[in-house]
């Protein structure tokens, strides 16, 4: 599954919500360009032979158009919006849930700043991102070719010349939106560097005022916050070029229809209405521009954090048990270590072709120096780490037969790192067994 299936798997649920906003889309961008032809109209018909029921008749038909306009947009945003929070829950359950499967080897590898960057800041793009995506897409297209469809129909030439003036802006438009690419991604791996280093820092504040080291802190956290800025800074340039663009682009569309509109005027092939019914729709055109722009960014920054989002869920499971494994039972107690090699680094092995038999009921003390392989024994019982050779049983069947969770239910460990959930002291107590009574 490539990386756009992956992304749009997570709209199946919200299917009926996404046709329903894209069809009210679709309604609220045909209705856009309905509103310059009924100007037009009233120009026509109604001010020149000074009419006023018909200019009173087509203005309440345009309030009507604008408040029907009105209610589509307050339903495509609010349920847009909802679709776009149910999928930014679903990818944070998700991402959660396979960032806890994960063995201790991807923890000890990876900040945890890293990581809580992922699961907040990363996915709340991404909600942008769904939501904003198909929709803007959808309406600026129609808007656009409509635009163009329209300005054709009442005059080809001035519809073709003003045409090829806003394909091009659509073209360069894409264009800008490769180089923002690289800009955003980066943006997003310095903030995420940020927060790790913000949370290591506070994580060991004690440590830090200990050694009255507060002064080398600050400084590795301006070096990375200054990292952040200067990336950033980069794509601030692409973003205010390209808004600057938009302005003056816009300014020139309406300047080429002024003079060639004015020429054919003059040689009678152009109607006044006409004229305005063109600007009316060169600036409808520059609508979808401007949301293109804003589309652009938000569509960098969204894939930016799917891809991170992506690199963590493509973290494979080192992990694994049977399809059958034991998940219920009674267990005598007898641990068998047979040969057992492992490091946590693979050019560090802290045991080597370790073999230990104990019975049930046995006591067994470990005593040794630190990093002699103590903790590292349970660790691998618990399965915590898997060993690089050789094999570890419990009642005479290798521990992968078992699942992780019934061998944690039934080996007892109290851990060296004291931590505390920030709960009530009845719930860390009961930690290991929520369901236990008061009694």
């Amino acid at each position: 599954m490539n990386k756009l299936a992956k992304y749009l798997h997570y709209y199946k649920p919200y299917k009926w919500i996404l046709l329903g906003v894209m069809v009210g889309s679709c309604m609220a961008a045909a209705l856009d360009l309905l509103f310059p032809i009924l100007v037009r109209k009233m120009l026509d018909d109604a001010i020149p032979q000074g009419k006023l029921d018909v200019l009173l008749q087509g203005a309440g038909m345009l309030l009507c158009l604008y408040i029907i306009n009105f209610c589509l947009l307050f339903a495509i945003n609010y349920y847009g919006h909802i679709m776009s929070m149910g999928i930014e829950n679903d990818m944070r359950r998700d991402l959660f849930k396979h960032i806890e499967s994960l063995s201790f080897r991807f923890f000890d590898n990876t900040r945890t700043g890293q990581l809580l960057s992922r699961i907040t800041s990363d996915i709340v793009e991404i909600s942008e991102l769904t939501f904003r995506g198909p929709n803007d897409v959808f309406v600026c297209g129609i808007s656009m070719l409509g635009t163009i469809a329209m300005m054709l129909y009442m005059n080809p030439v001035l519809g073709s010349l003003i045409s090829a003036l806003l394909l091009l802006k659509a073209w360069h438009t894409v264009a800008v939106n490769k180089k923002m690419k690289a800009c955003f991604r980066r943006s997003r791996q310095k903030a995420g560097e940020l927060s790790a280093q913000a949370e290591e820092a506070l994580s060991g504040i004690r440590l830090t005022k200990a050694f009255a080291n507060e002064k080398l802190e600050l400084t590795r956290f301006l070096a990375k916050s200054k990292e952040l800025m200067e990336v950033r800074q980069s794509s601030f340039g692409i973003l205010s070029y390209f808004s600057g663009m938009v302005n003056f682009f816009t300014n020139f569309t309406n300047l080429t229809v002024l003079v060639c509109g004015g020429y054919l005027i003059s040689k009678g092939q152009l109607s006044y209405s006409d004229f305005v019914a063109f600007f009316l729709y060169v600036n409808l055109f520059m609508k979808p521009v401007l949301r293109l722009m804003v589309f652009t960014e938000m569509y960098q920054r969204g894939m930016s954090g799917f891809e991170r989002f992506q690199e963590i869920m493509a973290t494979p499971v080192d992990i694994q048990y049977a399809p059958n494994a034991i998940a219920s039972g009674k267990l005598e107690g007898r641990i068998t270590f047979e040969k057992v090699s492992f490091g946590y680094l693979t050019e560090k092995p802290v045991l080597k072709d370790f073999s230990l038999d104990i019975a049930p009921g046995q006591k067994v003390a470990f005593v040794g120096a630190t990093g002699v392989g103590k903790t590292t024994l349970v660790n691998l019982l618990l399965r915590f780490y898997e060993p690089n050779s050789g094999r570890i049983l419990l009642d005479g069947k290798d521990i992968k037969l078992y699942k992780q969770s019934f061998l944690r239910q039934n080996i007892g460990l109290v851990q060296q790192d004291v931590f505390l959930f920030s709960d009530s002291v009845r719930f860390n107590i009961a930690y290991g067994k929520l369901q236990v009574s008061d009694d």
